[in-house]
């Protein structure tokens, strides 16, 4: 991101959020950067869901954001 746009974006990681215990890291940083992987995982997606807004979220391979039917079960 920032060879192309010229945009710092801090890395959320485990041991980011862990060394920021104390705050929602979502609410704290302006730009974030993340994997679809972690920021699926339980207390992960609480703290991005407690956000009020957001200004942009942009996703890489959204594709696999999609629903997908199988039989009678959607995934």
């Amino acid at each position: 991101m920032k060879t192309r746009f010229e945009e710092n974006f801090t890395h959320a990681t485990r041991s980011y959020v862990n060394a920021h215990s104390h705050e929602n890291v979502w609410q704290r940083e302006q730009q974030l950067i993340t994997s679809m992987d972690f920021a699926r995982q339980d207390d992960i997606r609480n703290a991005i869901i407690a956000v009020p807004n957001f200004d942009l979220i942009i996703v890489d391979e959204a594709h696999k954001m999609a629903a997908y039917q199988y039989g009678g079960k959607t995934e």
